[in-house]
Formats: C-alpha cells, structure tokens, sequence
C-alpha cells in the first residue's frame, strides 16, 4: 500500500508530466509560427519583461550565438543549422528583443575543416541545449502570471523540442 506522501509526490510529477506534454503537443502550432514568412500580427498587449522572460531572452540570444559558432565551425551542417538559428531568431521577436549583438568568430583554414567526430560533437552539443532551452520554457510558462506570455513561452518550448529530432537526424 503506498504511503500518502507517495500519492502527493505522484500528482505533482503526473501534473508537470501533463504540462509538459502540453507544451510539446502545441508543436504543431509553434513549428508553423517559426516557419511561416508572414509578420506576426501586430497586438495591442506587448510581452511584459517580467522576471521569466529576461532570462529568457538572454538564453534565446545565446542559443542564436552558440548556433553561429557552430555554422562557423562546422559549414557542412549549415543547410540544417541555420533555419534552427533563425527560428531562434524569431522568438527573441515573439519575446519583444532583438537579435543578440556579435558574431561567429573568424576560423582559420584548418580550424573550418572539421572531421565526423567534431560534426557529431557539435551537433550533440545543440541537442543538449536544445532539450534544456525547452525544458525552462516549459518551466517558465507554468510560473509566468501573465496568460500571453505563458502561451508564448509555451509555443518557444514546443519549437525548442521539435529542434532535438531535427539536430538527431543530422547525426
């Protein structure tokens, strides 16, 4: 018979199961938000910049610049990083920031070409970032107090985790 912290502990774990699952399950919707060429309507309520959302930002901007480093690095994986990058790109947009200031280094000619062992490092690096940029998206959305930014944050989670297959099958 389980004891009742044992059914409290399996309620909160099922319910940030079931949040979770929501977000991803809004994959659909967020892949078509991030793919489509179209502006995002204009809204009358802008993203507030509480506190969810600044680290947030942040996080997005580094994502965007750990993605330039890693088309600098490794070229060949370019066709599959940069539409990734961009869609980063759109949720600093979607999160009312811009896009992070700085570039990919300058490589040098034997730094830019790179072996199946380097590629393979590289892209688990992104799949590793990638699962833990969704993961406190999800985790955001469920704190945030403002009903716009959690959707928000929750489209930018479901994005996040539809990059993982994507990284993989590049593997």
């Amino acid at each position: 018979m389980p004891e009742p912290g044992d059914v409290v502990a399996r309620a909160v774990l099922t319910r940030r199961q079931g949040l979770f699952a929501l977000a991803l399950a809004a994959t659909g919707t967020a892949l078509a938000a991030c793919t489509s060429s179209a502006a995002p309507p204009a809204s009358s309520t802008a993203v507030p910049t509480a506190a969810p959302v600044s680290p947030t930002v942040a996080d997005e901007q580094s994502l965007v610049l750990l993605y330039d480093h890693a088309i600098a690095a490794q070229p060949s994986l370019a066709a599959v990083l940069q539409p990734i990058r961009d869609q980063h790109l759109q949720h600093l947009t979607a999160l009312g920031s811009a896009a992070p200031e700085g570039s990919a280094p300058a490589l040098s000619g034997s730094a830019s070409t790179t072996s199946a062992s380097s590629a393979k490092a590289t892209l688990q690096s992104l799949i590793d970032a990638e699962t833990s940029a969704a993961q406190q998206r999800a985790d955001a959305a469920v704190t945030a107090t403002d009903p716009q930014q959690a959707r928000t944050l929750t489209f930018i989670a479901a994005s996040e985790a539809s990059h993982v297959p994507a990284l993989k099958a590049a593997r």
